[in-house]
């Protein structure tokens, strides 16, 4: 039953989100997304915590790398593997949550291109804390998929793929 009221209050919350009209949303500055990030785990919040709830990389026998390069290139690789690249743009704004004691969501957010075309639900809200990258729940993405996935500053060498 928690469960239920925590997904409606989510959806709630989300759906009551309107757009700033004050607000600006700035592209390009990739300062802080810029460089080699390696999962550390996904968090399923619909499963009870268990041996693969959060999921991680020892326990999915893979590795799952993205590096996001200053020139706006992405690349993603499992177990050494090109999964997907492209190019992305960022972003960051905010919004107002009438009804919330908290009315305004600073976001910053990855917007990803594939062959110059930008899909709707290719896009992820995250936010850095020192060497940690959390894609952010209920917010559907290419890397994110709707769970919290938290990625580690990693200084791993990335192969160069034609």
């Amino acid at each position: 039953m928690k469960r239920i009221i925590v997904i409606v209050l989510l959806i709630l919350v989300l759906a009551s989100c309107k757009k700033n009209s004050t607000a600006s949303v700035i592209f390009n500055d990739t300062s802080g997304i810029v460089g080699n990030w390696k999962w550390i785990q996904t968090l399923n919040y619909y499963l009870p915590y268990c041996d693969s709830n959060p999921m991680t990389p020892i326990y999915a026998s893979y590795q799952k790398m993205v590096s996001f390069n200053a020139d706006q290139s992405f690349v993603v690789t499992k177990n050494n593997v090109l999964i997907d690249s492209g190019t992305f743009k960022h972003g960051h704004g905010t919004y107002t949550m009438p009804g919330l004691p908290v009315k305004v969501f600073i976001y910053d957010s990855i917007l990803y291109y594939h062959n110059g075309i930008h899909n709707k639900d290719s896009v992820d809200y995250y936010k850095i804390s020192t060497d940690t990258l959390c894609f952010s729940i209920g917010l559907r993405g290419l890397l994110g998929s709707g769970n919290p996935i938290t990625w580690k500053k990693s200084n791993f060498n990335r192969k160069i793929y034609s």
